[in-house]
């Protein structure tokens, strides 16, 4: 699925919510505020780098494929309906043509999400909006010799969706689909410059919330 659809369907997940949010009648006495943390595993997917070079005008495409990622965040449920928590998030990505050498980034992400508890049921649909900062690290993607800089840190936004499912009063099953959009990466490779605008990360994880 391309990176414009998924954004769109966390959209539209976001609208359904709103519309309906009338009929989403809430049990206030199954809420209890205090704090909480989560951690999860799953994949992520960078877009990719597409770059006109300026010497030659030629149209250079750096695709990636799926990684291996984790989250882990710590918050605080202020009861009802609003909860808030930071997260570190990491993700790997290969570049799928070349070396095959993979990029890092690591974002560190202030949260806030609207949970939707539906009465008599265990299902908690929620969204979230995010911002913060990711370290992209390409290192391994650069070429040797030259001068390299193929470090840099990021303004992200961060757009998410998501279900929980009460395993117990004090434990969550959890799992989040997040959209990370990163402001332009700029390297150096060899002396070349590299930039990566309009660049995202598609994140999918499931994980345990643990209620404290």
């Amino acid at each position: 699925m391309k990176l414009n659809k998924i954004f769109r369907s966390i959209s539209l997940f976001a609208s359904i919510f709103y519309l309906f949010l009338p009929g989403l009648k809430t049990n206030a006495n199954e809420y209890k505020k205090g704090f909480y943390s989560s951690a999860s595993f799953g994949s992520g997917k960078y877009s990719g780098i597409l770059q006109t070079h300026n010497d030659s005008g030629v149209l250079a495409n750096y695709p990636h494929s799926s990684g291996f990622s984790y989250e882990g965040s710590i918050g605080y449920d202020f009861g009802k309906r609003y909860r808030i928590d930071l997260s570190y998030a990491n993700n790997t990505s290969k570049i799928e043509e070349g070396n095959g050498t993979h990029a890092y980034f690591s974002s560190l992400i202030m949260n806030g999400y609207i949970d939707f508890q539906i009465e008599k049921s265990k299902w908690e649909p929620f969204i979230g909006l995010g911002i913060g900062t990711t370290n992209v690290d390409g290192t391994n993607t650069c070429f040797e010799g030259g001068v390299d800089h193929c470090v840099d840190d990021v303004l992200t936004l961060g757009v998410s969706g998501g279900v929980n499912y009460a395993l117990s009063k004090k434990v969550d099953l959890t799992s989040k689909l997040t959209y990370y959009k990163f402001d332009d990466i700029t390297m150096i490779d060899s002396g070349r410059v590299i930039n990566a605008n309009a660049s995202s990360n598609v994140v999918a994880n499931m994980g345990l919330k643990f209620k404290f």
